[in-house]
This record gives C-alpha cells, sequence and structure tokens, in this order.
C-alpha cells in the first residue's frame, strides 16, 4: 500500500477516544504516522490471509450458502 495516507497529529487526534487508541498503539511522537501505517497495512494483510484460506478451504462459499447470499434477493 504505498500510498496510504494516515495522520497522528491534529484533527480528529486531539478527540479523547480517538488520542487513547493512538496512545495504546504507541503511535505518538517522531515518525508515529510510519508506525500506524504499518499497523494498518499489516491488519489489511492479515485480513486478506484470512479470506484466502476461506476461500481455498470452501468455508467462504458454505457460509454465503449457509446464510442465503447465494440467493437473489429482488423483493417480489
Amino acid at each position: 500500500m504505498p500510498s496510504i495516507t494516515v495522520g497522528t497529529i491534529g484533527g480528529a487526534c486531539r478527540l479523547p477516544a480517538q488520542k487513547r487508541n493512538l496512545q495504546l498503539l504507541n503511535c505518538q511522537g517522531e515518525n508515529s504516522s510510519k508506525k500506524l501505517a504499518e499497523i494498518i497495512c499489516a491488519a489489511a494483510l492479515a485480513l486478506e490471509i484470512s479470506l484466502t484460506g476461506a476461500i481455498s478451504s470452501h468455508e467462504f462459499t458454505n457460509a454465503h450458502l449457509n446464510y442465503g447470499r447465494s440467493v437473489s434477493s429482488d423483493p417480489e
């Protein structure tokens, strides 16, 4: 993700909940935006790996079949 844009200073980062979340991730101070971008990219990669595993084991398809997402939802 070479062009991900994140910020750890200013704006909503001053709000208590957002500020606390940045503290929990230890994303404050110098290079904090780079660290936050790395965390976001790692989480996105983990989701992609999980999705690939679910698709290859047919869990993804089975879940959609079991929960009716394979059926058209046209109101008639």
